[in-house]
């Protein structure tokens, strides 16, 4: 049911791990729920944000039209991806 693993290393591993699981958190979620959830979200953020301007430079390209349509399905998702982790270190 989970998707949530465990970190090999016992001083990362978040205490409510147990109920994360049982909640059906995923790992990122786990991890953005941790102590170090805050550094996690900006990383996951830089990557985010990496992705979205590699997306836009193959836009960009002149792409056959099932290959665009994909492209701009991939940068609606990432920036869906980018609302929610915000959301989430906001609230």
């Amino acid at each position: 049911m989970s998707q949530t693993t465990h970190p090999g290393d016992k001083e990362t591993v978040n205490p409510n791990i147990e109920l994360q699981e049982f909640l059906g958190f995923s790992d990122l979620e786990a991890e953005l729920l941790g102590a170090n959830g805050v550094e996690k979200a900006q990383a996951v953020m830089e990557r985010l944000i990496e992705l979205d301007k590699h997306l836009a430079g193959l836009e960009s390209k002149g792409l056959p039209k099932d290959a665009f349509e994909v492209v701009i399905a991939l940068k609606k998702a990432v920036l869906a991806a980018g609302s929610i982790l915000a959301t989430r270190r906001v609230g």
